[in-house]
């Protein structure tokens, strides 16, 4: 909570309105104390769901909130994201020079760094072209420290709520890139990430350490991406190899193993058939 009452201080300095999404009833998502302090704060609109959920259906109802403002744009983060003060505006420049660039800019991110001390490891990007200044065009980049342009939002779709968490900003990345839009990555503004408590690591896979549950929507949002006309073959070749190789190593380290692998290879059913209705 320390942490997202800094961010939302951060944020009200730079943005016009700040949004606040919480994923699930108070008492659940959120404990009733901290719920009234955010609501007596800066936050200019909060919103908040009846049960959890994802990340997909917050994230759409933010910008859907932020079109009907009249916003033509919307900076997202995670709850515990820590933004230096000037990130917001630094992005908004780099977004409005690729416009007049003519380069369809979707969406331009911050490059994401292991939080200090969190011993957990931050997402590499692929670089599709050659940069234009700081700038560098990707597949995707991860929604905290992510400026969306709202114009192209509407135009290539809501974010996917039946990947609900994992691999939402993935899919909408690729999805962008096959609307003629495009994706970037400011290299020079950092933003600190957290994902899971730590890594696991056996010799050239590594990857976070998460719940069971956690890595099987994981492994549920990769297998459904395989389905997906939009996301590269490239993708899809490498997810073939990497995930289960994840999971091979995700299972030795965890109790009871047997258990662990028959969810885990039965999220990967779900998600091969959820991603055939899609």
């Amino acid at each position: 909570m320390i942490l997202l009452e800094a961010l939302i201080k951060t944020a009200a300095s730079s943005v016009g309105r700040v949004y606040l999404f919480i994923d699930g009833p108070t008492g659940d998502a959120i404990n009733a104390a901290d719920d009234a302090m955010l609501r007596a704060g800066p936050a200019g609109c909060i919103h908040q769901s009846k049960r959890n959920l994802g990340i997909a259906a917050g994230l759409n109802t933010l910008c859907e909130a932020a079109i009907r403002d009249g916003f033509e744009r919307i900076i997202m983060f995670d709850q515990d994201s820590e933004a230096v003060p000037d990130l917001i505006c630094r992005l908004d420049a780099t977004l409005s020079r690729l416009v007049a660039e003519g380069t369809r800019p979707a969406a331009v991110g911050a490059r994401p760094i292991a939080a200090e001390g969190s011993g957990t490891k931050a997402p590499r990007y692929h670089a599709r072209a050659a940069a234009s200044g700081n700038a560098v065009p990707v597949d995707f980049v991860i929604i905290s420290g992510c400026l969306l342009n709202l114009n192209y939002w509407s135009q290539i779709g809501a974010f996917d709520e039946v990947l609900r968490m994992d691999a939402v900003d993935v899919e909408w990345g690729f999805r962008a890139w096959s609307h003629n839009c495009s994706v970037w990555v400011e290299e020079v503004s950092l933003l600190s990430h957290r994902v899971g408590t730590g890594t696991i690591r056996l010799g050239p896979v590594a990857f976070p350490r998460q719940s069971v549950d956690r890595m099987a929507n994981y492994v549920r949002s990769q297998a459904l991406l395989l389905r997906q006309r939009h996301v590269p073959i490239r993708w899809k070749l490498r997810s073939m190899i990497y995930v289960p190789l994840q999971i091979g190593v995700f299972v030795l380290s965890a109790s009871p193993a047997l258990a662990t692998a028959r969810k885990l290879i039965s999220a990967g059913r779900d998600g091969w058939i959820a991603g055939g209705r899609s």
